[in-house]
């Protein structure tokens, strides 16, 4: 069930990474997730803040103009 669960999950931040490896490793076995988990989060941590260090091009995002209403009682309206 963990399994069909990764797919669901937006790989965006570093919370995701850890919820992804979390349901990998527990799919595996108790052995593969308090052994191998530690050392892999561990790897994924180094790399996001060596990137996050290093500054990754980030996504422009659009930015959502405000059209201003033209007479008063629009404005009025919307406060």
């Amino acid at each position: 069930m963990k399994v069909l669960y990764l797919y669901k999950i937006n790989l965006t931040g570093l919370h995701n990474y850890r919820l992804a490896v979390d349901a990998v490793f527990s799919t595996v076995g108790s052995a593969g997730f308090f052994c191998f988990r530690p050392l892999f989060l561990f790897s994924i941590n180094f790399l996001w803040h060596l990137f996050q260090f290093i500054g990754l091009p980030e996504k422009k995002i659009p930015k959502h103009r405000f059209i201003e209403p033209q007479n008063l009682a629009t404005r009025l309206r919307l406060d």
